[in-house]
């Protein structure tokens, strides 16, 4: 079924354009079914390596310390929640 969007309370439909989820996306762009999942595992390290970069101490953010207090493992928190039903996030490794 094709996705209804509405723009400026106008609604509109193509025959070509669907709504997936970002999973699925990367399962048909890839042809591999938990690419999104295996993405997802290696950007922490990637984070890491671009966080480290660059100087620190500048300034100091709240909103992650405050956050760093309820969950020591912040990531894999946040992406179980946002992606919980998503292929292969059942076995996530971070």
């Amino acid at each position: 079924t094709p996705w209804k969007i509405s723009i400026n309370g106008e609604q509109y439909v193509h025959e070509n354009i669907r709504r997936v989820s970002m999973d699925k996306f990367y399962e048909i762009v890839t042809g591999h079914t938990t690419a999104f999942k295996e993405l997802c595992e290696v950007l922490p390290t990637v984070l890491d390596d671009v966080i480290e970069t660059f100087e620190k101490g500048t300034v100091e953010n709240t909103v992650f310390n405050e956050l760093g207090a309820i969950s020591p493992n912040l990531l894999k928190s946040l992406y179980l929640l946002s992606f919980s039903k998503y292929e292969g996030f059942d076995t996530l490794n971070i």
